[in-house]
């Protein structure tokens, strides 16, 4: 995880508040991630996938559907939490480095030189 950040953070990542916003984008990816997976699992495992055979199977039973449905339900609300987490981290992270560039366009360029002219 801490790589994935630094790839986020890039040539900000000795930025320590730039990297930790990245870390949090890394996080919330990676949760989102882990819900897609866990969703296509659900579905090619589900009574509804292709390979299905109501002929060799019979029918679907309505408590099976009931149940998929439910956990179907449950993973697509926690995947719209994950995206939205990912979102939000995604913009603290912008403002972060956005910040960073603001400051540094402020910075003297040149510390020698105070601004007073002999």
């Amino acid at each position: 995880m801490e790589r994935l950040a630094a790839l986020i953070a890039g040539e900000h990542r000795s930025d320590a508040v730039i990297l930790g916003s990245a870390l949090a984008v890394a996080e919330a990816q990676i949760q989102f991630q882990r819900v897609q997976k866990f969703k296509t699992a659900l579905l090619g495992d589900s009574p509804l996938a292709p390979g299905w055979n109501a002929d060799a199977n019979g029918p679907v039973p309505l408590e099976m559907l009931e149940e998929f449905l439910t956990r179907l339900e449950r993973l697509e609300r926690y995947e719209r939490r994950a995206l939205s987490r990912r979102k939000f981290a995604i913009r603290r992270f912008n403002n972060s480095v956005n910040q960073a560039l603001r400051v540094k366009a402020n910075a003297p360029q040149d510390e020698g030189t105070s601004g007073r002219t002999c």
